[in-house]
C-alpha cells in the first residue's frame, strides 16, 4: 500500500531541504587555516613585519599559499 501525501507537504520538504543543503556545502571542503596580523594602537604592519612573518612561518615548515598586505 502506497502512502500518499498532499503536494504542499512535498513542497514544504523541498523548501527545507534545499536551503539546508546549501548551508551544508562549505563543510564539504577541507580546512584551510589562516594567519591574520593587524596593527594595534600605534603599531603599523609594514613590509619588514611581513618579511619577518614569512620567514618565521617558513622556518616552522609551513608553506604559505598566499601572503597579502591590505590597507
Amino acid at each position: 500500500m502506497l502512502n500518499q501525501y498532499p503536494w504542499w507537504k512535498y513542497a514544504l520538504m523541498l523548501l527545507v531541504i534545499i536551503p539546508g543543503f546549501l548551508y551544508a556545502l562549505p563543510n564539504l571542503y577541507g580546512d584551510d587555516p589562516g594567519l591574520q596580523i593587524r596593527g594595534v594602537r600605534n603599531f603599523k604592519v609594514t613590509e619588514a613585519t611581513l618579511s619577518m612573518v614569512k620567514a618565521t612561518v617558513r622556518q616552522n615548515g609551513i608553506t604559505p599559499k598566499s601572503v597579502i598586505r591590505e590597507g
